[in-house]
């Protein structure tokens, strides 16, 4: 199951609460909408940072269509990430 709202997640709630007879066994599968965190900023905010902070830590976006997409490179601590290749199909280490 994937993170999703309160309000997505009181169906399975239910569903788990029917399907097992208690709620106290049901909440280990499937959290109630009060007894969840709320949702976080989700992936892409996480790969916004990723990309502003990764250089500190040696981490750079390779691929300039795909943000999710991060290796590291120590190099990059002192001196930077180098430009991302537009894509997988621009990077020498893919072609033969």
């Amino acid at each position: 199951m994937t993170s999703t709202s309160p309000p997505r997640r009181a169906p399975w709630a239910t569903v788990a609460v029917g399907g097992r007879g208690a709620v106290a066994v049901a909440v280990v599968l499937a959290l109630t909408p009060s007894t969840t965190a709320p949702p976080s900023p989700g992936p892409l905010a996480a790969t916004d940072r990723l990309s502003e902070h990764g250089a500190e830590h040696g981490l750079c976006r390779v691929y300039a269509n795909e943000p999710w997409h991060h290796e590291l490179r120590p190099d990059a601590v002192e001196h930077g990430c180098p430009p991302p290749y537009p894509d997988p199909t621009h990077d020498p280490r893919t072609q033969r």
